[in-house]
């Protein structure tokens, strides 16, 4: 791939995984919760998955997506359906007493379904695909598109991991984690609706 070219995909991948979404949302709104370690291995369950997206996608994956849009409905339904739980769980922690009770960590197989799950990272990488790798030099383009968006999605999602932990302090008062939590559910509902809109 020509330099040109990557730098094109490497300003399209950060646009794309720095900006809200299921996965960056829920690490917000697990880590300001429960604080950076114990978001570590869900982080690492959302890489993990956005991986096995992106090697789908480049060994054809999205061609049959391309082919058949049922399958794009299927994961669509599927998605918005585990978006809502996401946004159901943020919803019920609106009222949780501090120091009560400490929440369990959601863990790596519940990250690891994030992006199996999500619309948007499936399009996301499908687009990229279409735009960036050559017939000519597939295998090494692959590679290149695998690497910029795993650790483009790295940094974003653990970008958004600290800013949780940054805004931990404030779940000490009770307006403020209603607030916080209020306001993570109904975005992982607004993009659960925007997914129908695309």
């Amino acid at each position: 791939m020509e330099w040109h070219n990557l730098g094109l995909m490497v300003a399209f991948a950060a646009s794309m995984t720095f900006s809200p979404g299921p996965a960056n949302l829920t690490l917000l709104g697990t880590s300001v919760q429960l604080g950076v370690k114990s978001t570590v291995p869900l982080l690492f369950g959302i890489v993990a998955g956005f991986l096995a997206n992106a090697l789908a996608i480049c060994i054809g994956l999205g061609g049959l997506f391309q082919r058949f849009p049922a399958a794009v409905l299927a994961i669509k339904v599927l998605g918005t359906l585990y978006i809502l739980y996401l946004a159901w769980g943020l919803w019920k922690v609106r009222y949780a007493e501090v120091g009560k009770s400490q929440p369990s960590a959601p863990g790596f197989f519940k990250g690891l379904l994030v992006h199996p799950l999500n619309p948007k990272a499936w399009m996301m990488l499908i687009t990229a695909y279409s735009q960036f790798v050559s017939p000519e030099t597939v295998v090494t383009d692959s590679v290149q598109l695998i690497v910029v968006f795993c650790v483009s999605g790295f940094l974003a999602n653990g970008s958004w991991m600290v800013l949780g932990s940054v805004i931990h302090e404030y779940l000490q008062v009770p307006r403020m984690r209603y607030g916080i939590f209020t306001s993570l559910a109904i975005m992982l509902i607004g993009l659960s609706v925007a997914l129908w809109l695309t």
